[in-house]
């Protein structure tokens, strides 16, 4: 009996685990909007106005001026 319970404890910890981490995972979205916001981060710290303007959408051009001030 004590075999039965200890396999089945062991059993559902197995499948709680897996849902957790399944949910951990970083999709694809969230991976890229991280990748932008750290190259504009890096762009900042290293002031490097070239490297940020790149990161900026060019088809309004009020919103670059902006971004460029």
């Amino acid at each position: 009996m004590v075999k039965k319970s200890l396999l089945f404890r062991l059993i559902i910890l197995t499948l709680l685990s897996f849902i957790l981490f399944a949910g951990c995972t970083v999709s694809s979205q969230e991976k890229q909007i991280r990748e932008f916001i750290d190259t504009r981060l890096i762009a900042i710290q290293e002031g490097d106005l070239y490297a940020y303007m790149a990161t900026v959408d060019s088809s309004d051009s009020y919103y670059v001026n902006e971004q460029r001030s």
